[in-house]
């Protein structure tokens, strides 16, 4: 078999790929909330001069909205298994 052919389950069910894909953007989604949030707080500290607190509390959101992102996306492929194994065969 070549790398780029489909195995035979893939070919079977190429939604199932396609699921496991949304999750290689999370580390993304991580990286890009922490860097807003924590960026922000830093700067918003510089602005203010209230070190460290904005900067720790611009972690804690980028914390927080990471958390809650990989929530609903476990949430969605949980579903979406569920819905496949009530459907029936054919």
């Amino acid at each position: 078999m070549k790398s780029g052919e489909p195995s035979a389950n893939e070919a079977a069910d190429p939604g199932k790929s396609n699921q496991w894909l949304a999750f290689l953007n999370l580390g993304w989604l991580i990286m890009l909330y922490m860097l807003a949030f924590a960026g922000g707080g830093l700067w918003l500290d510089r602005r203010f001069h209230t070190a460290p607190w904005l900067l720790l509390t611009g972690v804690f959101l980028g914390f927080f909205g990471s958390g809650y992102t990989l929530f609903r996306a476990v949430k969605k492929l949980e579903s979406d298994e569920a819905k496949k194994s009530r459907k029936p065969p054919g």
